[in-house]
């Protein structure tokens, strides 16, 4: 289960919010684009389906909501959100 308190703001890296959760590094953004804005958030690993839940919804992804996943040949994936106007 995802529990907040475990969650650790590290920074700013060049427009990119860098947290970590017991360890798993989650970097987050905000994009502007023509169409509207996008919630980005990424991690490095896979990790339990209670937690991953609870981070995306903390971060704002809503998962009942269209949302995109993209995964990478390490197993690091992000979730691409357009927020709601």
């Amino acid at each position: 289960m995802f529990d907040p308190k475990y969650l650790q703001y590290l920074g700013n890296n060049n427009g990119i919010d860098v947290f970590s959760y017991n360890g798993l590094r989650i970097n987050a953004m905000v994009s502007a684009e023509q169409d509207g804005r996008y919630l980005y958030v990424g991690m490095g690993q896979n990790i339990p389906e209670q937690i991953l839940r609870g981070i995306l919804s903390w971060f704002g992804i809503d998962m009942r909501r269209y949302f995109e996943v993209r995964k990478f040949f390490d197993n690091s994936r992000f979730f691409v959100q357009k927020q709601a106007a």
